[in-house]
């Protein structure tokens, strides 16, 4: 076989796997962006002192968004449940801190975590963007527009439905962020059909296990119960639609807790 031939045919194959986001000797493609996704702490904003180790908490969250942060390219999200109903009211304030610490971009507030917007006022706003409402919100990466939906029950009404309906985003891509208690996602895309999101990252969820799915065709992504990974989805442009590569990163004791963030947490924790 000459040396020409064998080099089409190797040009071919790594045609094929880019496609379907497969690397086998073959150079991936660059994403567009990164998403860095956590959720679902339910609470445990220390390491819990668990049989396999200190797993989760918001300082070892820290040092894994500074570890996979990739710059003017990355959008942290947080998709609700940091607090729960046990959580020490006076230890608000040292949460809010902290979060301030990982430098959210956007965060969608569980009812309960909506204590920390509260505790946050009227002191200096909130260095990310606290969704409170399902109106969208925009941002723009690469040159790639963003719409952003947060969606939890008690914001969903006839009105808010009609009004998003009747005002469809003009952007390249959108991500819902769903903190669901009563409502399904699925009849959500029944009435939405002029916002139907390329990808969905759902809130509210016990999976120890996650693993990608699909709610009527639309990928769906979630992060492990009680904070224990970090979610990394990369975003590929692929022809006029949008591919999303995710993986899990635990937060275990291999990861090393960010000094600055222990440090707040522990200057209000009894």
């Amino acid at each position: 076989m000459s040396l020409n031939k064998i080099r089409i045919k190797v040009t071919l194959l790594c045609a094929i796997l880019l496609g379907t986001l497969i690397s086998i000797g073959c150079k991936e493609a660059e994403p567009k962006f990164t998403l860095l996704v956590s959720g679902n702490a339910h609470g445990l904003v220390d390491p819990c002192d668990c049989e396999l180790g200190h797993l989760g908490g918001l300082a070892k969250r820290a040092t894994l968004f500074q570890k996979l942060d990739k710059g003017n390219s990355a959008i942290r999200i947080e998709t609700g449940g940091i607090v729960d109903e046990l959580t020490d009211s006076t230890r608000l304030p040292s949460i809010n801190e902290a979060l301030d610490l990982l430098e959210y971009d956007f965060m969608l507030p569980s009812q309960q975590d909506s204590l920390l917007f509260h505790s946050s006022l009227p002191s200096s706003p909130l260095p990310w963007t606290w969704i409170k409402n399902p109106n969208p919100q925009m941002t723009k990466v690469n040159n790639t527009t963003v719409s952003i939906y947060g969606f939890r029950d008690d914001w969903i009404t006839e009105e808010s439905i009609s009004r998003l309906q009747n005002s469809p985003p003009t952007s390249d891509i959108i991500i819902w962020l769903t903190y669901l208690e009563k409502i399904d996602p699925g009849e959500l895309l029944v009435q939405l059909k002029n916002i139907t999101p390329d990808l969905i990252l759902e809130g509210n969820i016990e999976y120890t296990n996650p693993a990608p799915d699909t709610i009527q065709g639309i990928p769906v992504l979630r992060c492990g119960a009680e904070g224990m990974d970090v979610l990394e989805v990369d975003v590929f442009r692929v022809g006029e639609g949008f591919q999303f590569k995710p993986t899990w990163h635990q937060v275990d004791d291999k990861v090393e807790e960010a000094a600055d963030v222990k440090q707040v947490l522990m200057t209000q924790k009894k």
